[in-house]
């Protein structure tokens, strides 16, 4: 009977579902300003433009070590052409382009982030381009309270497990 409570109480937790993934983006720039912000790995972007291969998030706060914390608008491109990410401040004025690998998956209407360190390299640019600034995206899963019940959960049904089984060990052990 307790070892069906037991299971029963395991299969809870295992089947209870996670919230929609949050992911920490640290950019650190080659400038000596980093950026950071929080975001869903598979956010709902602002504006998209299918054609580039690019979408927006709007308004989203980033800590700038300059400036502090401001709302940017980010972009987000798999085109080859220019750049795949850019820093935009609220009057959608670039501040920041980036380019390197892509730093998602899917479409422009239905991104998922990737995890992993992204290395941006810098250009000088041209008449026709800006300059391509240079630095380091990290992008990592924060951990969901959710998750820590979960696991905190399974690590005690663990040790309670294993404190029963010692004690029917014990018990055996004293009979004989």
């Amino acid at each position: 009977m307790k070892h069906g409570v037991i299971v029963a109480a395991i299969m809870a937790v295992v089947a209870t579902q996670a919230q929609a993934v949050t992911l920490q983006f640290k950019m650190a720039d080659v400038s000596g300003t980093n950026y950071s912000w929080r975001a869903p790995q598979k956010p709902v972007p602002d504006d998209v433009f299918p054609n580039n291969g690019q979408f927006t998030l709007a308004g989203v706060a980033v800590d700038d070590s300059s400036l502090g914390t401001m709302n940017y608008n980010l972009l987000f491109s798999n085109d080859d052409c220019c750049f795949k990410f850019v820093i935009r401040n609220a009057s959608n004025r670039s501040i920041r382009f980036y380019n390197g690998p892509a730093v998602f998956s899917g479409t422009p209407h239905a991104p998922t982030f990737l995890l992993g360190s992204f290395t941006f390299v810098a250009s000088p640019g041209d008449d026709f381009f800006r300059p391509l600034d240079g630095g380091t995206l990290t992008i990592s899963a924060v951990p969901e309270p959710a998750a820590w019940l979960s696991m905190l959960t399974g690590f005690g049904l663990l040790g309670g497990a294993l404190r029963q089984r010692r004690a029917a060990s014990a018990r055996l052990a004293r009979a004989v």
